[in-house]
């Protein structure tokens, strides 16, 4: 999606003695993931404006991407269809959000269904980014800590009634849940 781009930058780096030419397909790479992420984030900010629930949002990314990141799940297999399916994701967590009352007990049985998911299964691995062994343990204890820090931060709010943090998060296990499920479905194939 930014390869123009990231092409022309990685050039003027090594024209301008920045970086070495054998380096330059790294640091291309490089420039393609922070466009990527840049736009990503921009566009879930302006998504949650227009919905004027910008605090909900940040609170849903703030839990999705950790678990995401090394939980893993499905990935698209370009670039685009990443961000069309993050925009996806985006827009489905805001009108739930926005438009369904989800009662507590119903975010309840939500997380429980998607943590045995979750923790089950996690991590899921890629074709374009497989784990070895050693990668496969780091990122399952990584899920499991920032699973318990979610689960343990959603009882708090939970407890003190704060339906801004309770909803978004878990709707983000949900979705990451949903992710996670995809992701074994395409391994398969």
């Amino acid at each position: 999606m930014f390869a123009r781009f990231s092409n022309m930058v990685t050039n003027l780096f090594i024209m301008t003695s920045v970086i070495q030419e054998e380096d330059k397909e790294l640091y291309q790479y490089g420039v393609e993931q922070i466009c990527s992420i840049v736009l990503n984030i921009m566009t879930t900010v302006i998504i949650g404006v227009l919905y004027g629930m910008i605090s909900e949002i940040l609170i849903f990314m703030f839990a999705y991407i950790p678990l995401r990141i090394y939980a893993g799940g499905f990935h698209a297999k370009t670039s685009l269809r990443c961000y069309l399916c993050s925009v996806a994701i985006t827009i489905i967590a805001l009108s739930v959000m926005k438009f369904v009352k989800i009662p507590y007990f119903i975010c309840i049985i939500v997380v429980a269904v998607s943590s045995i998911v979750i923790l089950s299964a996690a991590p899921i691995e890629d074709k374009n980014k497989p784990l070895d062994s050693m990668e496969k343990t780091v990122f399952k204890k990584r899920t499991v800590f920032i699973w318990l820090a979610e689960i343990i931060l959603l009882l708090i709010f939970l407890i003190l009634k704060l339906d801004l943090f309770v909803v978004p998060i878990s709707l983000s296990m949900l979705l990451e849940g949903i992710m996670v499920v995809l992701g074994i479905i395409k391994n398969k194939q």
